[in-house]
């Protein structure tokens, strides 16, 4: 339950973004261009950090990316304050990255974190982490308007707590993660089948990836200069 509330805690600020992105770009003077990059690049960090960092501390069970995942996602919660800055689009990038770099940072510990379980299978508790997430997206990108359309920006410090509290749970409940084995035979001629057959999958999901981040980007600002 904590590792999947940790996960609701990073994805709901992936959901959010594209959300309020219009009153970001009004705020921040940013063309729909400059916008479409910067959430891009946004996506692109949020998925592509986990596969380096899945590589990292693979034989120490003690978390050290969950909080730091938690801590840098959650500086979307300040963007409000960027606009007293000198470089507000300078800061506003450095923030939309590190946010994403926390939201991919947290994704392979945790799921770390739900292998090393032993009283839950892991298809059953990979399936609630991960529904976890995808829940994450959508209802939080509808409370994050709700809390931008009261309170504009200020607003996103309401989710503030949520990623601090998770903080807290990493250490209280002293979470621990499952150490990956060295392999103990070389691996036989199936694996290149495997390999083989990984790249026709990957090029199969590319234009669906590609739809949905064109539709995350662009249909909230579209919307927006329908108004």
């Amino acid at each position: 339950s904590a590792l999947t509330l940790m996960h609701v805690c990073v994805d709901m600020f992936g959901g959010m973004l594209p959300a309020v992105f219009p009153v970001i770009r009004e705020e921040f003077d940013l063309s729909i261009t400059h916008g479409v990059w910067l959430l891009a690049l946004f996506g692109l960090l949020c998925n592509g950090v986990q596969i380096a960092s899945g590589h990292l501390r693979p034989h120490n069970s003690k978390p050290l990316l969950l909080p730091l995942g938690l801590l840098a996602a959650s500086s979307l919660c300040w963007v409000a304050f960027l606009l007293r800055t000198d470089y507000p689009v300078v800061w506003l990038w450095t923030f939309v990255l590190l946010c994403g770099l926390g939201i991919g940072i947290l994704h392979p510990e945790g799921l770390r974190g739900i292998y090393s379980l032993d009283r839950i299978p892991p298809t059953l508790a990979t399936a609630v982490f991960i529904n976890g997430g995808l829940f994450a997206v959508g209802m939080w990108a509808w409370l994050g308007t709700l809390a931008v359309d009261k309170w504009e920006l200020e607003g996103l410090l309401a989710f503030l707590p949520g990623p601090i509290l998770c903080i807290l749970l990493v250490y209280v409940l002293r979470i621990r993660l499952t150490v990956d084995q060295k392999p103990t035979e070389e691996p036989d001629s199936s694996s290149h089948d495997h390999l083989n057959a990984f790249f026709p999958i990957l090029l199969m999901s590319m234009p669906y990836a590609a739809s949905a981040t064109i539709m995350m980007c662009l249909l909230p600002s579209a919307l927006e200069e329908l108004k």
